[in-house]
């Protein structure tokens, strides 16, 4: 550690609804730097395969290409794959995700069919290493429109074709995967931050289909459809979906590329901090400032800065945690140098959320005067 010249590396996730995490970390480093004016500022905005993903690759070096997907009712729009190489990253959020629908909630009629186009895009385009970020999922539908832009056609009890959507899933008996194919030399990964399995009292259905709209009696159901998806796809597949874990991501998204097109599910903050070369960063810091809007017991496992304050510990170097605001208790076994919420400094949720930039400049100050005592247990240089 540089005494005269403390090297702090800052590493916030969106504050969702508020600011997007480089919005977050240039509010953070002006608010630093006003307090402390020799201190080294490094910024590495993070991400867990969620919504702002691609802004945060985008920020690290990686081209924009737009591509012509779906939306999540299934009418055309663009969208913005980040690139480098032969990767591209495609955000589901941006393409069929929920944010787009506003306070609307359509289980139903939501589809994946757009994230299945914008990877037909990239495969077309050339790009071969393919990661799909599966946070912000409207839909409910088992991966069904995903699969059907890809080639494959849902099959009901008459035998015809169901719509690609969760009330097709709910008709679904059968899968032609006669056409669909992804041809041998692409890689496909979809990144998340569950491990919800496809079905079950933890599965896609009654755990997430909640936030997207289902009623009670819808939740049984799609439960029960999402049971018999995983049977037709180890039918038609030869892969059975309801083993692997976080299969349920994104409403049985993850399930179904694994089973149908052989994707691996990843870690989402695991794909981006390596993207971001975060690790890099982390070996020439004294200090770690992380972050996101809502800081809960959920936040140290497998979320994003609950990955980098984990990092950060194994590299002996302390970590403030500034937040939204802060659950009770939640930082009780996390091991925070400091823990800042807006909600406090600000006196309501409300204008924590209006007043999001300010308060983060005004965080960052508070951190900047507290720098001597913050590091004075970290590691040695």
């Amino acid at each position: 550690m540089s005494p005269s010249r403390p090297r702090v590396l800052l590493a916030p996730d969106k504050f969702k609804g508020s600011a997007s995490a480089g919005a977050v970390a240039d509010a953070l480093a002006d608010g630093l730097e006003r307090a402390a004016p020799h201190v080294v500022v490094t910024r590495r905005p993070i991400a867990d395969g969620g919504d702002g993903t691609v802004a945060v690759l985008l920020e690290a070096g990686y081209r924009p290409v737009i591509v012509t997907a779906a939306d999540v009712l299934g009418s055309a729009r663009e969208t913005t794959v980040a690139t480098k190489g032969q990767r591209a990253v495609v955000e589901l959020a941006s393409t069929c995700g929920m944010a787009q629908l506003g306070l609307r909630r359509e289980p139903l009629r939501s589809t994946s069919l757009g994230l299945g186009l914008a990877v037909q895009a990239v495969i077309a385009a050339g790009y071969r290493d393919i990661v799909v970020g599966l946070g912000g999922s409207a839909s409910t539908d088992g991966g069904l429109g995903m699969l059907t832009a890809l080639g494959a056609r849902g099959i009901d009890a008459d035998g015809a074709e169901v719509t690609p959507d969760g009330a097709g899933l709910l008709r679904l008996v059968d899968l032609d995967v006669s056409r669909l194919c992804i041809p041998r030399s692409v890689s496909l990964r979809m990144a998340c931050d569950v491990d919800a399995p496809l079905h079950g009292p933890r599965g896609a259905a009654e755990v997430f289909a909640p936030q997207k709209g289902a009623s009670r009696d819808l939740l049984a159901e799609m439960d029960a459809a999402l049971f018999r998806l995983g049977r037709i796809l180890e039918h038609r597949c030869g892969i059975d979906p309801s083993r692997l874990p976080g299969a349920g991501a994104a409403g049985g998204v993850a399930g179904a590329a694994a089973a149908a097109l052989g994707a691996v599910i990843i870690r989402g903050a695991e794909f981006v901090l390596a993207a971001t070369d975060f690790d890099a960063a982390l070996d020439d810091a004294d200090l770690v400032i992380t972050g996101e809007g809502s800081w809960d017991r959920q936040s140290a496992m497998g979320k994003g800065p609950g990955v980098v304050v984990r990092r950060a510990r194994e590299a002996a170097v302390p970590v403030v945690v500034v937040a939204g605001q802060i659950e009770p208790g939640s930082l009780d076994d996390v091991g925070s140098a400091m823990a800042v919420s807006l909600v406090d400094a600000a006196g309501s949720a409300d204008r924590a959320i209006s007043d999001v930039l300010p308060l983060l400049r005004r965080a960052g100050c508070t951190v900047g005067r507290a720098l001597p005592g913050l590091m004075a247990g970290s590691r040695p240089a």
